[in-house]
């Protein structure tokens, strides 16, 4: 069989070379890392395009399985396929039809559900049709979305391999039921902002979802915007029994690239941090809402 592959992400097309499958066409989207191996590799590739010359680019090509990884346009599938006679897949990282979107890794662990990958028959809809293969990737505190990627990376080669070996055919036992909605997450800016309000819960679940280069959780403090991206609860009790000392959201101890907060009966340690920390005192209150009223993770 002859493949073309599109997308951003090259773990599966190079699984795909490893297996000597026949893929003369790829489309890379640009700046992508595919696209940056792609050349640094010097595999003649194509970048791509808008939809309409996609679309017409795919049409004009012979070929039997499209596979789409990363792929940021949304095809007309049923069209396409009559057009062209060709199979079409998608592997996306998520456990489908859980967190649908662009941004199904960080989505995982900012609302603290199981990831893994699908590999799944295309139609009209996005990140939705017959489902061909998946690997769960259980959702555990030592995630955060560094790590989570590139677990889902090695899971989106499994489920290709998986597929492949099924010849693309759907399996009946893994299909949602009819009525499940499943769900989507995309990624807004606005989500990177913390709120001192919330749970240690969810704050620690903020910042893992984002703690890539890339982003990054942040707060605002004396009008200076601080990025966070490694966050851990402290329960040690030395620290704990001076607890009441402290206000709510209190800057205990600030070094390095850290500072602890106080949270009630326990703290908060932010780490790996962007901004000059000097602008952060200890003494300082990040936040006035009082201690009572936060909760704290179980």
């Amino acid at each position: 069989m002859t493949y073309v592959f599109a997308g951003n992400r090259g773990f599966v097309y190079w699984r795909m070379r490893a297996m000597d499958l026949d893929v003369p066409h790829v489309f890379a989207v640009d700046g992508s890392y595919l696209h940056r191996e792609l050349v640094a590799r010097e595999v003649p590739h194509h970048l791509l395009p808008g939809k309409a010359d996609f679309v017409s680019a795919l049409a004009s090509l012979e070929f039997d399985v499209l596979v789409s990884n990363g792929c940021p346009i949304i095809l007309p599938i049923a069209s396409l396929v009559e057009t062209t006679g060709a199979q079409c897949v998608n592997v996306h990282p998520s456990l489908l039809p859980k967190l649908r979107g662009t941004d199904p890794v960080p989505g995982a662990i900012l609302f603290g559900e199981d990831s893994g990958a699908t590999c799944h028959v295309m139609d009209d809809g996005i990140d939705t049709g017959p489902i061909i293969s998946q690997v769960r990737i259980p959702m555990t505190d030592d995630l955060d979305a560094g790590l989570l990627y590139q677990l889902s990376f090695r899971a989106e080669v499994e489920v290709f391999e998986e597929a492949h070996a099924r010849n693309f055919q759907p399996d009946l036992s893994l299909q949602p039921p009819p009525d499940d909605p499943g769900s989507y997450y995309t990624f807004k800016p606005d989500d990177l902002e913390l709120d001192f309000t919330a749970s240690d819960e969810d704050i620690v679940r903020k910042v893992r979802a984002f703690a890539t280069r890339s982003k990054g959780a942040w707060f605002s403090h004396r009008g200076r915007r601080f990025k966070v991206r490694a966050v851990d609860v402290v329960t040690n009790a030395y620290v704990c029994c001076d607890a009441g000392r402290y206000g709510c959201n209190e800057i205990v101890f600030r070094y390095e690239d850290a500072v602890v907060v106080a949270r009630g009966l326990e703290f908060l340690k932010l780490s790996c941090m962007d901004g000059d920390l000097s602008a952060v005192c200890v003494g300082d209150t990040l936040d006035t809402q009082p201690c009572g009223e936060i909760a704290h993770a179980t």
